[in-house]
C-alpha cells in the first residue's frame, strides 16, 4: 500500500486500510456466486433479487460480483467473473474495474484506446 499511497494522494484519496482477510478461492458449488468460465450466477432468490436475475455473463452481474457487499469494502477480481475468462487479461480487467469505482484513472502507462474498450465501456 506504500507503493500506492502517493497516486493515491495525488488523485484525493485516502490511503486504504491494510485487508484484514483474504480468500483466495471459492469452489463452493452452492455458493451465491458460482465460478465458472464465463458461467457464473446464482437462482435470484440466492443473491436476495425478487426478479429474473441477469443473464450469466452480463456486465451488471459482474458488477455485483465485483462488490458483492454494500456493508463492507470487499472486492472481487478474478477471470472466472471477468471479461476475458480463462485468461489472466481477465482479471487485470475486472481489477481496472475496482480501480476506477474508487475513482482512479486509466494508468498513464496503459494505452488510452484500449482501456476505455475494455474497461471503461463496460458498467
Amino acid at each position: 500500500l506504500r507503493y500506492h499511497a502517493p497516486a493515491l494522494q495525488a488523485a484525493g484519496l485516502d490511503q486504504p486500510r491494510p485487508p484484514r482477510a483474504l480468500v483466495v478461492a471459492n469452489w463452493v458449488a452452492d455458493g451465491a456466486f458460482t465460478p465458472g468460465i464465463g458461467s457464473f450466477g446464482a437462482p435470484p432468490h440466492r443473491r436476495g433479487v425478487p426478479v429474473t436475475p441477469d443473464p450469466p455473463g452480463t456486465d451488471a452481474l459482474r458488477r455485483d460480483i465485483r462488490k458483492p457487499s454494500a456493508e463492507h469494502d470487499v472486492f472481487i477480481v478474478n477471470q472466472d467473473y471477468g471479461y476475458q475468462s480463462g485468461w489472466a487479461a481477465g482479471s487485470l480487467i475486472m481489477a481496472e474495474k475496482v480501480l476506477q469505482h474508487l475513482g482512479l484513472p486509466c494508468p498513464t502507462w496503459l494505452n488510452a484506446s484500449w482501456y476505455q474498450t475494455h474497461v471503461a465501456d463496460h458498467v
